[in-house]
């Protein structure tokens, strides 16, 4: 076993050395050079001199001058970031410099990769969200991460050249696996500005099965966009979200069209095109069964009660009141026996 091991660590991985010596800047290349000479000449020592050096300067003379005892007698090597990280998270890392690995703050995440995760799954999963740890687009849960993505640090990630370049590289690889250039669109928009694709999406729930017209008012070229893609928006929050102009058209449409309902049937029909999310909806159809209650039927208010179900704890009083205009059969005359 070598006399001396001497440590290399400008980036001050590892802490000091408790039986040994710290050399933290040139001034202290003589002292350490001193008692590294000491240690080997010394025969009766039974203890390796752990040297730790944080300096570059002085680790770089501390190298020339020990070559001359030779590998058996003084060990120097350095401590990288990347052997640090490779310690720390027990996976393989890939081929990264030290100051980029610095630089990202891997160092300082707290994580724990299951048993076969690569690299750069746990760096999206820990500092994205676990959506991005898929090898293709997984569209299905786009909405559960939309519904999350605050949650991301996303102004630190852009700062940090190890995650904003592993990010960028997986919704590359996804475009790249896509066949259609719809969904390759989507994952564009996630790209560059997924508040912007959230609160389309968010629209888009709202009037997609209005008339397509009404769809295009809203969202333009986005509209066809979805439609085409079939993104799932049904578990997509609206809490905290603009969608005034998706609001102010469903309401122009639905003025427009009030003079043509002229029967339950048509009712029954427009049902259909409601998202089932708005107040306002509820509104325009709880007027008709206040001013016909000829209408009313129990299965119609079924119909009512199963299409704003998203929004029946805030409407619960006014269904009731729904189902009490449904007219009671009356009984058969009584036999006069």
């Amino acid at each position: 076993m070598p006399r001396v091991c001497i440590t290399l660590d400008p980036y001050r991985l590892l802490p000091t050395v408790a039986d040994g010596i710290s050399v933290e800047n040139p001034e202290e290349y003589v002292a350490a050079c001193l008692a590294i000479r000491e240690a080997i000449r010394d025969s009766d020592a039974t203890h390796q001199l752990n040297v730790r050096v944080y300096n570059n300067v002085a680790g770089d003379w501390l190298r020339e001058w020990t070559s001359q005892y030779g590998d058996e007698r003084v060990e120097v090597h350095r401590m990288t970031a990347q052997a640090a990280l490779q310690e720390r998270w027990g996976i393989e890392i890939p081929a990264l410099s030290d100051t980029d690995i610095i630089r990202s703050g891997l160092l300082e995440e707290k994580v724990t990769p299951r048993e076969g995760q690569s690299f750069e799954n746990v760096v999206l999963e820990h500092c994205y969200h676990p959506f991005f740890a898929y090898a293709a687009f997984p569209d299905r849960y786009l909405a559960e991460f939309l519904n999350q993505a605050e949650k991301v640090n996303w102004g630190r990630n852009a700062n940090r050249p190890i995650m904003a370049r592993i990010f960028s590289e997986r919704l590359e690889q996804w475009e790249n696996r896509e066949s259609g250039d719809a969904r390759r669109k989507i994952i564009s928009c996630l790209l560059k500005d997924w508040q912007g694709l959230r609160l389309s999406l968010a629209a888009f729930k709202l009037v997609k099965n209005y008339p397509q017209a009404l769809g295009e008012k809203v969202l333009g070229d986005h509209a066809a966009l979805f439609r085409r893609t079939q993104i799932d928006t049904e578990s997509l929050s609206l809490n905290g979200l603009e969608l005034q102009d998706a609001l102010t058209q469903i309401e122009y449409y639905l003025t427009e069209v009030r003079e043509k309902i002229q029967g339950a049937e048509e009712l029954d029909i427009l049902l259909d095109q409601l998202s089932g999310y708005l107040i306002e909806e509820f509104t325009f159809v709880e007027r008709f069964f206040q001013e016909h209650a000829e209408w009313v039927t129990a299965e119609l208010t079924r119909r009512v009660e199963r299409r704003f179900a998203p929004i029946r704890s805030g409407i619960a009083s006014r269904l009731a009141r729904l189902r009490r205009l449904v007219a009671v059969q009356r009984p058969a005359a009584p036999d006069p026996d």
